[in-house]
């Protein structure tokens, strides 16, 4: 968008508050699709908390109702908006659930959700706190894909599956 249309790009600071109004009724789309235009949009530490916070809740509460692009998504806004300052901390609680979800449909997902997914857990490895990996759900995750990916070469594993 700001590439394609410039003049928009002032426009997104005042479109906070509308879309804080009705996050609280957000389904999983709706919720991943927010996160990616605050991040497409360079949103920083000027945006509202309380509408990072409203969001993180409704995913929690509806976690099992995100397909495995919208967890994708979900990663890696949450990450580009972490590099920038914006208060996305509520969303680093959200995404080890998300993960569970992402294994849990693993065998059900089309195959282009499995590199968009890892390209998600990529970028959060590179983008947040070191203690934010203690958990294993991030190997979990990718352990799970690797079972699912056709037969290949290791040469092409190695380019789905970010090193850690």
């Amino acid at each position: 968008m700001e590439k394609q249309m410039p003049q928009l790009m002032p426009l997104v600071p005042e479109l906070m508050p509308m879309i804080q109004l009705v996050a609280k009724d957000m389904v999983a789309q709706n919720i991943a699709n927010v996160m990616w235009a605050c991040a497409r949009c360079e949103i920083d530490a000027g945006a509202p908390e309380s509408l990072f916070e409203t969001l993180a809740e409704r995913a929690f509460l509806g976690a099992d109702s995100f397909n495995a692009q919208d967890i994708a998504n979900i990663f890696w806004a949450s990450t580009k908006l972490h590099r920038r300052g914006a208060p996305v901390s509520p969303f680093l609680d959200v995404l080890p659930i998300l993960s569970e979800v992402a294994v849990q449909r693993a065998d059900a997902m089309i195959l282009h959700h499995v590199p968009n997914t890892l390209s998600g857990v990529s970028d959060v490895m590179y983008g947040v706190p070191t203690s934010f990996f203690e958990r294993d759900w991030m190997s979990s995750l990718a352990d799970t894909f690797i079972k699912k990916a056709p037969k290949s070469t290791d040469t092409e594993r190695r380019l789905v599956v970010p090193q850690v």
